[in-house]
């Protein structure tokens, strides 16, 4: 049997801990830097990389808007978020160009934008923000006494049709003016599929993602449908959503639509559904590292 001194096991248990935390502390800071993780208790590893960010939204919507960005911020990447659910009936100018915010999210279905809003919003990506629409938001327009217009409807509106070419799929020989027209509801839809179209999109290749692979939205309760929307442009469109309506009809729309507003502008991601709610944390990731001209 042998025999160490008073002391000495404890000694050699320390000498072989030291390079098992090292090893540790060496993967998590390779995690910090290239996969957008960072714990709490290392969060001064982490300084200037927190990706400042405003999510507008509206007073309906706030409760959800929060929960959003604490999932961004706690299972995806590192976001500093602000929620403001009133920017979309005050905004000025100045109020996101003057702000050091790298991403600008625009969240809720029933978030309105004035022609204000979107004037700035245009200015700040044209300056080289980065902007990502989540599903209706922004499509509604809002007037000046704080009313929702009839007759306008899209993003590519005012100043933002300079950004903005995708508009909303509305339903053949309809000229629709709700969310609801171009909203898809899970209950509406099975066999679902995500369809990549540009593989070679950094968006894809960072994420694993080689094939198109089923989506079992019975396992996500959480999922709140599709929005139906146009791209004109087929390089924009990363990946479709496909399913089948509930008479048997394959139906799709673009997933995910992503591009560059210029050669000094910066970067627009569109997003019909969220992917949070179908835990594509991965892809949620990388979208916003993309946006953000992280990668």
């Amino acid at each position: 049997m042998a025999f160490y001194p008073r002391g000495g096991g404890q000694k050699q248990f320390a000498e072989m801990a030291i390079p098992i935390v090292l090893v540790a502390l060496v993967l998590v800071v390779v995690a910090t830097q290239f996969m957008g993780i960072c714990p709490s208790f290392l969060s001064f590893l982490c300084a200037g990389e927190s990706v400042q960010t405003l999510i507008i939204t509206n007073p309906s919507d706030y409760d959800a808007a929060k929960t959003f960005g604490t999932d961004i911020s706690s299972r995806v990447t590192k976001i500093t978020p602000v929620i403001d659910n009133n920017v979309q009936q005050h905004i000025r100018a100045g109020a996101i160009t003057s702000n050091d915010y790298d991403l600008v999210i625009l969240y809720g279905d029933s978030t309105a934008l004035t022609t204000e809003a979107r004037n700035e919003i245009t200015d700040y990506v044209n300056s080289g923000g980065a902007l990502i629409i989540v599903r209706g938001a922004g499509l509604n327009q809002m007037n000046t006494d704080g009313s929702i217009s009839e007759y306008t409807f899209g993003w590519a509106v005012d100043d933002m049709a300079k950004i903005v070419k995708f508009e909303p799929a509305c339903p053949s020989f309809t000229n629709c003016n709700t969310i609801g027209a171009v909203t898809v509801l899970p209950s509406d839809m099975s066999d679902v599929q995500f369809v990549p179209t540009q593989y070679k999109h950094q968006i894809l290749t960072r994420a694993g993602i080689t094939a198109p692979f089923k989506i079992n939205i019975a396992n996500y309760a959480s999922f709140s449908g599709v929005t139906l929307v146009n791209e004109p442009y087929a390089s924009n469109k990363v990946a479709w959503i496909e399913w089948t309506d509930g008479s048997g009809k394959g139906q799709s729309t673009a997933g995910f639509i992503a591009y560059d507003a210029g050669a000094t502008g910066g970067r627009i991601v569109y997003l019909a559904y969220n992917p949070i709610e179908l835990n594509q944390e991965d892809l949620f990731r990388n979208i916003i590292n993309w946006a953000t001209k992280a990668v």
